[in-house]
């Protein structure tokens, strides 16, 4: 003898929906928990780089004592360990080159033959006191043939930037009677 058992097929396809809607609620259900926390990570990441961009901003404009702390160990905290490093070796050396330029400034303030510091596309960057008196239009960072116009002068500056050393030089302006070297 044999023996058949059978188990209806429809309660069979009625289990496996239920399963199947399960499931996919679940899957659903997950998925939205996923999307959230993913929005929420994503949110504070970009938080915190927006905080290190508006910092790198700070920095570009010249303000160097500007601080940026992160005490995270990931990435985005390292990277933000490194650029406030950076602004604080930048403020440290901004600072002595001030002092030296100070201590530079000094002497050259004192002595009374007017005295010029030029770049090497012709701006202003510095002068004593002796050369603003002659020169009242001076303005540092502008381009010294706008306000000079002593073709002796500017011989001297370009003989001067040509050979890189310091000249001297004896120029008539156009005020009469004033002498410079």
């Amino acid at each position: 003898g044999a023996v058949r058992l059978a188990y209806p097929l429809t309660e069979i396809r009625e289990t496996v929906g239920e399963v199947r809607k399960t499931l996919i609620e679940a899957s659903a259900l997950a998925l939205f928990i996923a999307m959230l926390l993913a929005m929420v990570a994503a949110n504070l990441i970009v938080r915190r780089l927006r905080r290190i961009m508006l910092f790198a901003e700070g920095l570009a404009s010249g303000e160097l004592s500007t601080r940026i702390s992160d005490n995270s160990f990931d990435e985005i905290g390292q990277v933000a360990a490194a650029l406030d490093k950076t602004a604080r070796r930048l403020e440290d050396a901004f600072h002595a080159l001030e002092s030296s330029r100070n201590q530079f400034e000094t002497p050259l303030n004192s002595v009374r033959e007017p005295v010029i510091a030029i770049s090497s596309d012709q701006k202003v960057l510095w002068s004593n006191g002796a050369f603003s008196h002659l020169v009242p239009q001076l303005r540092i960072r502008d381009s010294l043939i706008e306000m000079v116009r002593d073709p002796e002068v500017l011989e001297a500056v370009h003989a001067s930037l040509a050979a890189h050393d310091a000249r001297s030089a004896k120029a008539r302006m156009l005020a009469p009677g004033r002498i410079f070297q």
